[in-house]
């Protein structure tokens, strides 16, 4: 029986002799999971099935506290964003939209994150998008399934947080399926998580060692070739590289780097097939 798999690989960036250890975590992204079935992706501009991307021709804000008369989001608390036509989203026939946040930390001494989910569903515990540092700024990417009301769930767990949000393209739906290469959505779903043994051993990965991650089969996942999921590294004490490629392959460019604080990101991961 044949298994979809990847790897995730740790690398540390010190000269020091010493062995860095890291913990990873890794989970199909903000309520949203690529599969790309055998035959390539469709060209987006023949965007007419369930999954095509359709980018857009400018990048547009659709939420912004930053700006004049902006409140920053206050702590544990969740905000409705009208995503189905702003910013030249369609007002229907969207499954999931590619936006871009940015979250800053003001007046406050405690570390905190956001998530993103589709509105009018319950909030993923846990499933953090953007880890933010006292007083910093960070960002991520992320596709985001838009709620049954065109709306996306913003929560923030510690604040005030100022957040930025634009969108660059979205996902179309159509009721005649998804083509090869297409997106499909699915319920966020921590795959692996060394801290405390899920999809893996409670061991954190050594410098230049590495972990397989069973894909196929979780979360009703399947007839997948790659993955879009988001990647964090809590609190790693130095700087290194996270690498996530096919099982079977070989790494080269990061998925992440990372410095002595906790970072995440998102990105697309082929998976490899083991016997």
């Amino acid at each position: 029986m044949n298994q979809s798999r990847m790897r995730l690989r740790g690398d540390r960036r010190r000269r020091s002799r010493l062995r860095q250890r890291l913990s990873a975590v890794m989970s199909v992204a903000a309520l949203a999971c690529l599969f790309f079935t055998a035959g390539g992706a469709e060209p987006a501009a023949a965007a007419t099935a369930s999954g095509d991307f359709v980018p857009l021709g400018t990048v547009s804000t659709i939420f912004d506290t930053t700006g004049s008369g902006g409140t920053a989001l206050s702590s544990d608390s969740t905000t409705a964003v009208q995503v189905l036509g702003q910013g030249g989203v369609p007002t229907s026939g969207v499954t999931a939209v590619s936006l871009r946040i940015e979250a800053q930390q003001v007046n406050t001494t405690a570390s905190g994150y956001v998530q993103l989910y589709p509105n009018g569903t319950s909030r993923p515990t846990p499933g953090s998008l953007i880890n933010v540092s006292p007083g910093d700024t960070a960002d991520n990417s992320a596709v985001i399934q838009v709620g049954a009301d065109g709306k996306i769930a913003v929560y923030n767990h510690t604040g005030p947080t100022n957040l930025k949000i634009t969108v660059d393209g979205y996902f179309n739906s159509d009721s005649s399926g998804t083509t090869s290469g297409g997106f499909v959505p699915t319920t966020q779903t921590r795959l692996v998580d060394t801290r405390s043994g899920i999809g893996a051993d409670i061991a954190q990965i050594p410098a230049a060692g590495s972990i397989d991650v069973q894909v196929d089969g979780i979360a009703g996942i399947t007839g997948e070739s790659a993955l879009y999921a988001n990647f964090t590294v809590p609190s790693p004490g130095a700087a290194g590289s996270l690498y996530a490629y096919p099982t079977g392959g070989s790494p080269s460019q990061p998925v992440m780097t990372f410095d002595s604080t906790t970072s995440a990101v998102t990105g697309t991961v082929a998976v490899g097939t083991t016997a």
